[in-house]
């Protein structure tokens, strides 16, 4: 089941970023998230984004936070967007950010997963505009379930670097 329950937002969470070790590897689903993305703003006429590790570490923590402390908002964790991204060593000209949640339902593939969430942000005027924003070239995503609370989280952040 897909819920409505969405936050955007242009522009020391509740986990230490490690800088020293990369991010883990994306999953099919944060794959899928980056493609479809892709594929949307080359239908609105923009340049497709490339996925930034330093932007994926940030995206990761945000989603990590948001489970640990059980605040599903921007400001989870204490942190902006930007005071996240700017942690994770990533110099910044443009920060933006989509979260959403959903019901975890084992029954849907990665891709699926993913055209959900995408399906969300298209929805909202606010989302949109960060998904088709001209300043981003550059993305981090993360999708993670939280079995405590039976929710999958995701968060993509839109950047330009300096």
């Amino acid at each position: 089941m897909l819920l409505p329950l969405l936050a955007l937002i242009p522009l020391t969470t509740a986990f230490s970023m490690n800088l020293a070790d990369p991010p883990p590897p994306l999953t099919a689903a944060e794959k899928s998230l980056i493609t479809q993305t892709n594929q949307f703003r080359a239908q609105q006429n923009q340049p497709a984004l490339k996925g930034n590790d330093k932007l994926h570490l940030a995206a990761r923590t945000h989603a990590q936070t948001m489970i640990k402390t059980g605040d599903f908002s921007h400001q989870a964790g204490g942190t902006q967007p930007a005071q996240r991204v700017s942690k994770a060593r990533y110099e910044w000209n443009f920060v933006a950010e989509n979260i959403a949640w959903r019901t975890i339902d084992s029954t849907v593939s990665a891709e699926q997963l993913a055209g959900a969430v995408l399906d969300q942000w298209i929805n909202s005027p606010g989302h949109r505009q960060n998904l088709t924003s001209s300043q981003a070239i550059e993305c981090g995503v993360s999708i993670l379930d939280d079995p405590q609370s039976g929710r999958t989280y995701a968060v993509m952040v839109y950047a330009r670097p300096q």
